[in-house]
């Protein structure tokens, strides 16, 4: 089986003409703190942002807070939710619902390999702050212990992987190629899986 990191393409060309969304609030624009930890106990709000005045397009998927978003009108959606993924509607400020987002239920723990995997450490010298993550400050492909992986898991995160970690497998993949969109406003980065020494 092969597992992606999904993510957003971020090509700027692609997002001409589309609304974005800024960072989730509460209902009465108050930050929130880990709004991952909020989604599925407390609803979700953002506001539009538009990088082209003239229009109000909705793209297909978009991001905020690390939460995968996806429009609630693309027909026959319901066949990515599962065991382990719940599709949660969030709100802009009007009230008005215009996505679902990705409720991923399965983490998994100490499945990274950091020897193979790609990410930048910090300087020797560089004192870490606490927050910071203490393995290094960009994060680019985790390599992971194909062990760790449930047989039956199709959508996971990565709990040790500082930065946006999405996993999907080939089968979830799939699902997502079948559904009407321009499937161009998505990254798939493939994985590579290794046995633990």
């Amino acid at each position: 089986m092969k597992y992606y990191l999904l993510s957003i393409n971020s090509n700027s060309e692609l997002w001409n003409g589309y609304s974005t969304i800024s960072p989730f609030t509460d209902k009465d624009s108050n930050d929130i703190d880990s709004p991952i930890k909020a989604l599925g106990n407390l609803d979700l709000y953002y506001e539009n942002l538009k990088f082209d005045e003239k229009s109000n397009n909705i793209p297909p998927f978009d991001m905020a807070d690390d939460i995968l978003l996806i429009r609630k009108d693309i027909k026959d959606i319901s066949i990515l939710k599962g065991e382990y993924l719940d599709l949660i509607p969030v709100f802009n400020l009007n009230g008005k619902n215009e996505f679902l987002a990705f409720d991923i239920k399965n983490l998994i723990f100490n499945c990274v390999n950091w020897e193979k995997s790609s990410f930048e450490p910090w300087p020797p010298e560089r004192k870490i702050k606490e927050w910071e993550h203490p393995r290094g400050q960009i994060f680019y492909k985790p390599v992971i212990y194909k062990s760790k992986i449930p047989n039956d898991v199709e959508i996971f995160r990565i709990m040790e992987w500082p930065d946006t970690n999405i996993v999907i497998s080939e089968i979830f993949k799939n699902k997502l190629l079948k559904l009407d969109f321009n499937h161009n406003f998505l990254k798939f980065l493939n994985i590579e899986l290794v046995l633990i020494d």
